[in-house]
């Protein structure tokens, strides 16, 4: 039922469509990758955390890189910060999705459509996407 409604979507308003789509997908997209980031940098910091309790000096955790540097730690509010979801970030990547992704994409396969003819779709369908 969902695809049926997504195909007619897609003949009624094409461009609407495939930007919506495009921005749906980048945000998914960013959201899993962020996750994934996020539990790297919790084990880092675990891992860390271990070193830092011996006697080693201070860690830095700025920029994602967790090295023994001279300058002061980040306050427990920033490291906090550190491991949570970034949703402007996720905002931003759906706006680019939809404003500039998916608009580009359309153009260029109509384009696409006009200039390359094969009398096999087999042959059109691979020269489209070079």
């Amino acid at each position: 039922m969902a695809w049926n409604y997504y195909k007619a979507s897609l003949s009624k308003f094409p461009l609407l469509t495939k930007a919506c789509t495009s921005g749906v997908l980048m945000s998914a997209s960013d959201s899993i990758v962020q996750q994934y980031e996020i539990q790297k940098k919790k084990g880092i910091k675990a891992e860390y955390d271990k070193i830092a309790r011996s006697s080693t000096p201070p860690l830095n955790f700025q920029k994602g890189c967790p090295i023994n540097v001279d300058s002061p730690n980040p306050t427990p509010e920033e490291i906090e910060k550190y491991f949570h979801h970034d949703f402007a970030r996720t905002g931003q990547i759906a706006i680019v999705g939809f404003v500039y992704s998916a608009p580009i994409a359309h153009t260029w396969y109509q384009i696409m459509e006009k200039i390359v003819t094969f009398r096999s779709r087999m042959l059109a369908v691979p020269c489209k996407l070079v």
